[in-house]
């Protein structure tokens, strides 16, 4: 967790003439620590609103400006720090991603491969018993249970086979987002860094 740094803020009330020289603006150097609070008598007499300018009649409401930087280089590198290890630490969860899908692809794989040697014996069974057993009624039974074995091994054959693609889709999906996530990540915490310099 990033520890609280100080940061320079400045909040512009927006004046509903669009001149920007009447905003009312505050500008102070703190920290933002969770379920901080600032009211309005520390900012500006919410009775003043109207008088002062700062109601937007046509559209009945207030408009704010917020700008807030941190207030040293020394800080802003313990910002860039902080992202930087949640981006590895993203990455690191990647890859034990990506480890178990390869893993999870392994296993579909010999079992499909498994599969498919039952199938291929089944297969040679049946001619073995339409050779052997020729039209005998008995013979007719036992080759029409061998072909509904056959055929839902078969199904299954097929659905481990849909699953495997799916995984590998998935994993290709994975790679990619995670290494765009990542540059993307990279690009806007530099542009805040030199644009801050």
């Amino acid at each position: 967790m990033l520890q609280p740094i100080d940061y320079t803020y400045i909040v512009e009330l927006v004046h509903s003439s669009g001149d920007v020289s009447l905003n009312y603006t505050m500008k102070g150097t703190g920290q933002f620590k969770s379920g901080w609070q600032n009211g309005w008598k520390s900012f500006y007499p919410i009775e003043h609103l109207n008088s002062g300018g700062f109601l937007w009649p046509d559209e009945d409401k207030i408009k704010f400006i917020f700008k807030f930087q941190p207030a040293t280089i020394f800080e802003q590198n313990k910002v860039l720090e902080w992202h930087l290890n949640q981006m590895e630490h993203k990455a690191r969860n990647a890859e034990d991603a990506i480890a178990r899908l390869q893993e999870e692809k392994k296993k579909i794989e010999q079992t499909v491969t498994e599969q498919r040697r039952q199938i291929e014996k089944i297969e040679k069974r049946e001619i073995q018993l339409k050779e052997t057993l020729g039209s005998q009624q008995k013979d007719r039974e036992l080759i029409a249970d061998q072909r509904s074995e056959l055929k839902a091994l078969k199904r299954d054959n097929e659905s481990l086979k849909k699953k495997l693609n799916d995984f590998v889709a998935a994993q290709k999906r994975q790679i990619v987002d995670d290494s765009l996530s990542f540059q993307t990540d990279i690009i806007k915490i530099l542009k805040k860094y030199y644009l801050f310099i």
